[in-house]
């Protein structure tokens, strides 16, 4: 049996060792596993489409390649894959990070730190419709704080 996900697509044997008084008789033998451990990869509707309605009792995690939010993804996975353990997105480089400090501590802009935000959570930025609400809710909440 398979113990994590690090372990995916191991084969697993065990040792039969005879042991006799004049020779010692060594034999491998394979292990079925009854649910297989294996991590997929892909958009959420590529890998629910990819079982083609068939139900795999495999144990899963599925790296999530899709950007922006997703709807109860677990839920979705566990429709064709009902031991879905884990669900990890992948990390887009060109995003990470920024909604963190600026280099070298300095403060940002309540604006920036809003459109950075929504940047690292949705894929882009403020909108156009979006900067002037965002705008006059924080000057409001700057009056509010004189």
């Amino acid at each position: 049996m398979a113990f994590g996900f690090d372990e995916a697509g191991l084969e697993k044997s065990l040792l039969v060792v005879d042991l006799e008084p004049d020779r010692v008789a060594v034999e491998t033998r394979p292990l079925v596993q009854r649910r297989a451990v294996r991590v997929i990869e892909g958009r959420l509707e590529d890998l629910v489409q990819a079982a083609g309605g068939r139900l795999s009792e495999d144990f899963i995690k599925a790296v999530l390649l899709d950007a922006g939010e997703l709807v109860d993804p677990m839920g979705r996975l566990r429709t064709v894959y009902p031991n879905a353990l884990q669900i990890q997105r992948r990390e887009r480089p060109e995003l990470q990070g920024r909604a963190a400090f600026a280099p070298g501590g300095a403060r940002r802009a309540p604006m920036e730190v809003v459109d950075a935000f929504l940047a690292d959570v949705r894929g882009e930025g403020l909108t156009d419709v979006e900067r002037p609400l965002v705008l006059g809710v924080l000057e409001a909440a700057a009056r509010e704080a004189e």
